[in-house]
């Protein structure tokens, strides 16, 4: 599902499609209902790749402008993260080495600034990634700051 599209260009499928063609662009809801390993994606280099805005528009389904885009077809923030780790490691067909944080598996995850399912799904975007890891090994950490472990 891509989500971003939703957001970035969600205003202009307000403006030219019907509320019945809205309802059932980019189903996650639907999709999770009947058991369909929904994906969560960004459409780059159509659209920006920012996770935390891809999490925001699969559960709010909110555009640039606020406004929602077939409300009914969002889903839980559990069901977002879902779609961006183990579904998105089912699509690829890499779920026993990715997806999860369990032994014998990668280890690439992302730290983030809070617990995105503790904040308003419109806040989502205000979290900032304070690590990642590969295969293990720290990537990247945000300076400045100590990261909570």
């Amino acid at each position: 599902m891509h989500c971003v599209a939703l957001y970035e260009l969600g205003d202009s499928y307000i403006r030219n499609f019907t509320q019945k063609q809205l309802a059932c662009s980019y189903p996650g809801r639907t999709w999770f209902d009947r058991g369909i390993v929904a994906v969560g994606s960004s459409d780059v280099p159509v659209v920006d790749c920012d996770v935390l805005v891809n999490l925001r528009s699969a559960v709010t389904r909110l555009t640039q402008s606020g406004q929602r885009m077939g409300a009914e077809q969002g889903v839980t923030i559990d069901e977002a993260l879902r779609m961006f780790t183990r579904h998105g490691a089912f699509a690829s067909f890499e779920e026993n080495l990715k997806g999860a944080i369990t032994p014998g598996k990668l280890a690439d995850l992302v730290v983030l600034s809070g617990d995105p399912r503790e904040i308003p799904a419109e806040e989502l975007p205000s979290l900032t990634v304070d690590m990642t890891v590969v295969d293990g090994r720290v990537g990247y950490e945000r300076v400045g700051e100590p990261v909570s472990r």
